[in-house]
């Protein structure tokens, strides 16, 4: 950029001009409106993924408790990568020169046409070796399109998995483990509780309807023995032996 400083002003002139003539009007309206769709559509999701819904996943995670300020760091994120990393890669194209001719020409889209506008500056040799590199096969373009399907295909889906799995929890084994515990809950007062406190007074009950009046029968029973039958025994007892005694020391004399 700095290199065909002295070109902005015609790139930006041949921008407008392009993009506000008739024919351009025309022709985007009427033509080329699915084709300009279509690209746009997979340029956003290639440059940041605009519209795949991964942004939003990773945002979910993030420790910050403001959440205008983490929206504002999402904005900025498709702001530096469209407005301002796209924007200079495309004046790169521009005002080296690289695109001229080469409208329309498939075989010479994307990534052949930038290296040749950085090529333009930093010589063939660099631009040979971006162009060998990023070519089908070539190690920039084996890693880059790894890491953009591990962005944009795998980590999406494990983490969809991931929030899949959170929401099942939350949507399903939650609500049975606390349904659980209330019908454990609701069973333990309703029947279990209930059922062991009328136990507990049936036994009070039967304690004192049962249990104290079999003792105390016994006890009358023994008392009764032991005065109409024990007592008068041992007493007879005792005083024959008394007047044994008595009789013996007397006959003595």
């Amino acid at each position: 950029m700095v290199y065909y400083a002295k070109t902005l002003p015609a790139v930006f002139a041949s921008i407008f001009e392009g993009a506000f003539s008739p024919s351009g009007v025309t022709g985007g309206a009427v033509g080329s409106v699915i084709l300009v769709i279509t690209w746009g559509v997979k340029r956003g999701v290639f440059s940041n993924e605009a519209g795949l819904g991964s942004a939003p996943m990773a945002h979910a995670s993030t420790s910050e408790t403001d959440c205008v300020k983490q929206g504002l760091y999402g904005i900025f994120e498709v702001f530096m990568d469209t407005i301002v990393i796209c924007t200079l890669t495309s004046l790169v194209v521009l005002c080296s020169g690289a695109a001229t001719g080469n409208y329309g020409n498939d075989d010479l889209a994307g990534v052949p046409t930038a290296v040749a506008g950085f090529a333009s500056v930093f010589g063939d040799k660099l631009g040979s070796l971006l162009e060998e590199w990023t070519s089908e096969g070539g190690w920039m373009n084996t890693v880059g399109t790894a890491i953009s399907g591990f962005f944009t295909e795998t980590l999406p889906e494990k983490w969809g998995e991931f929030w899949d799995g959170v929401g099942d929890f939350f949507s399903e084994t939650v609500p049975y483990a606390i349904g659980y515990a209330a019908g454990k809950v609701t069973t333990f007062f309703t029947e279990t509780l209930p059922e062991k406190w009328t136990s507990f007074w049936d036994g009070v009950g039967s304690f004192f309807t049962e249990s104290i009046p079999a003792w105390w029968e016994g006890v009358k029973t023994k008392a009764a023995t032991f005065f109409t039958e024990t007592l008068p025994s041992k007493w007879t007892s005792f005083w024959s032996g008394v007047g044994e005694k008595i009789s013996g020391f007397f006959g003595g004399i």
